[in-house]
């Protein structure tokens, strides 16, 4: 298949944009797919650390109460304190982080109740302990309330976490496929590159480079002997111009040599014809043969001042042969070379 280098570079230009275009549209959303998996991966691990670290704090806060109950130690009340405040804190957090998704929601309605509940009892004991009643609070402790809400909130806090995990394990399944996607789109936009490359270099090579070289060959050799540029037919369209008119130009030169031998054959035989004639005309009057020629210019030129006598007549007749022989013969090359010409022309 021959096509030009224009179309070459065309294409390839062509190509490279397409691909450039190609390669910025599916890179984006494969990173913005990428990153928003990512995302939601990251989001869910939060969520289940703030699970953690709610489920610790509120047993810090019941340890406090515990230790204060038992020590009537109030350094034992900065652990409730601190449990209660960050309590609120990572539950609101929790709160937010899972406005998306409506089971998790109720699960929080349920645990603020639960958790209200919790604090309460909590609270009710240590005032109770610091207002002297340290039976009453025991017997508050003894009917297990506390226990049983804790019970109930580590329940929903492990439904909770329970729920994250699947989430987790999803989003972790979708992330991997979508980095594994954006990787392969790399990959592939890459070859798209290195096929356009390669093409461009077997253009070049194949297409622009062997054919220059052959006919390089073909200048610095025999042109009748090395027909290797007329079997040249798998290169570009300018190289395969190129061939050809350099071929037509060797012929047209070979053509004109031609013609060149044959007038100057013709221009040796016409100078041996005048010898001759001379030589035969010069033994003949028995004069040499450069006063013969020039006597007979002479005589041509002024022959109507002559007598009529019959050997001078011949004299004359044969001076203007002499003197007309040229002029004959340059007719005949004349018309020999243009039945050369039609003929050509013909062929």
């Amino acid at each position: 298949m021959r096509y030009s280098l224009k179309t070459v570079l065309t294409v390839f230009i062509l190509a490279s944009l397409i691909t450039a275009l190609v390669n910025l549209i599916i890179l984006n959303s494969s990173q913005s797919v990428k990153d928003k998996h990512e995302y939601w991966v990251i989001h869910t691990h939060e969520v289940i650390d703030l699970v953690n670290q709610l489920r610790t704090q509120i047993k810090n806060a019941e340890t406090g109460q515990r230790g204060f109950i038992l020590t009537r130690n109030v350094l034992y009340l900065q652990p409730y304190n601190t449990g209660t405040k960050l309590t609120s804190k990572l539950f609101e957090a929790l709160k937010t982080k899972t406005r998306d998704n409506p089971i998790q929601q109720n699960r929080l309605s349920e645990l603020i109740v639960v958790l209200n509940d919790k604090f309460s009892e909590l609270e009710q004991t240590i005032q109770l302990v610091k207002s002297g009643q340290e039976q009453e609070a025991l017997e508050l402790v003894r009917t297990d309330l506390g226990r049983h809400l804790m019970g109930e909130i580590e329940n929903t806090l492990l439904a909770f976490e329970k729920e994250e995990r699947v989430l987790l394990e999803a989003r972790t399944s979708e992330y991997k496929e979508a980095k594994t996607l954006y990787h392969i789109s790399i990959w592939l936009l890459e070859a798209m590159y290195l096929i356009l490359i390669i093409w461009v270099i077997y253009t070049i090579k194949y297409k622009v480079m062997e054919p220059l070289h052959c006919l390089n060959k073909y200048i610095n050799s025999d042109f009748s002997d090395n027909p290797i540029l007329i079997a040249q037919g798998d290169s570009c369209r300018e190289v395969e111009q190129l061939a050809s008119d350099i071929i037509k130009r060797c012929t047209d030169s070979e053509a004109t040599i031609v013609k060149l031998q044959h007038a100057h054959t013709l221009d040796v035989n016409l100078i041996k014809a005048q010898n001759q004639f001379l030589v035969d005309l010069s033994l003949k009057t028995k004069l040499p043969a450069h006063k013969v020629y020039t006597s007979l210019k002479k005589f041509k030129s002024d022959s109507a001042s002559l007598n009529n006598s019959d050997e001078l007549s011949e004299l004359i007749s044969i001076a203007h042969k002499l003197v007309e022989a040229p002029e004959e013969i340059d007719n005949f090359v004349n018309n020999a070379k243009q039945s050369d010409t039609n003929s050509n022309v013909a062929d």
